[in-house]
């Protein structure tokens, strides 16, 4: 089965690498093709800059970021 997990951050420094690290356990666990998505929407903490290094070392990873708050919707 192929499934996609998306995390939405906005200002996450705190919590973006602890909430990829358990959704990574979980998608490892349960699918055999999966993968993650994060959308950094403008953070004006480091949350881009830790998704970013996240994206660069899991190639099942896609990164998407705003460049301002575009708000839940978006």
């Amino acid at each position: 089965m192929n499934i996609s997990f998306v995390i939405f951050c906005f200002n996450e420094e705190g919590n973006i690498a602890r909430v990829f690290e358990q959704t990574h356990q979980f998608a490892q666990a349960n699918f055999h093709t999966f993968e993650i998505i994060i959308v950094n929407d403008g953070s004006a903490d480091n949350t881009g800059k830790i998704a970013d290094e996240i994206a660069h070392q899991f190639s099942f990873v896609n990164y998407i970021a705003h460049t301002t708050n575009m708000g839940i919707g978006m």
